[in-house]
């Protein structure tokens, strides 16, 4: 499997263009967003970042990528983030990416800040820079059993709300 994204004329009946989104293993789209200059910003689950269209050098290993693809379908970046499975992707109006998705035990966060304990699995959301080139912040939510990150949404005062479900009684 590859991500695929396209892009459909406002009426629907022309394809702008449509491209694979891919590496060496499969690859699942969770999210996509878009910006006022018709940039598209898609948040894939990659089992290998290796190949993946835009990274240099990015390692066979599992995690999530973001992509910036441009008005003509061409890509403009793609952030490899080590492990983890994307859920969802949203976009503010200075151009930062906020992606939702789920870590796991096995190969825990990174984040910067975490709330609750550390189950199987905890949701986390992170800000990625406009230029595609650094997290800014990363927020693990877990409980002590599970939890997953699937959307994710930014308001005008750059307060983030991530949802997602969770099967931990003690989730914060």
């Amino acid at each position: 499997f590859d991500a695929v994204v396209a892009k459909l004329s406002p009426d629907g009946s022309k394809l702008v263009y449509s491209t694979f989104l891919g590496g060496t293993r499969d690859d699942f789209a969770a999210g996509i967003a878009s910006d006022a200059a018709g940039n598209a910003y898609v948040a894939v689950t990659t089992q290998s970042a290796a190949g993946f269209p835009g990274t240099r050098n990015a390692p066979d290993q599992f995690g999530i990528i973001v992509s910036k693809l441009n008005p003509q379908g061409a890509i403009v970046y793609s952030y490899f983030h080590p492990y983890g499975g994307a859920g969802a992707i949203a976009l503010d109006a200075a151009g930062n990416v906020y992606v939702a998705g789920t870590t796991y035990a096995a190969n825990p966060a990174t984040a910067t800040t975490s709330f609750g304990p550390t189950g199987a699995s905890q949701a986390m959301a992170f800000k990625l820079s406009p230029e595609g080139t650094k997290i800014v912040f990363e927020t693990a939510l877990g409980g002590s059993v599970q939890a997953n990150g699937a959307a994710i949404a930014v308001n005008g005062a750059g307060e983030v709300y991530l949802a997602g479900s969770t099967s931990s009684a003690d989730f914060p």
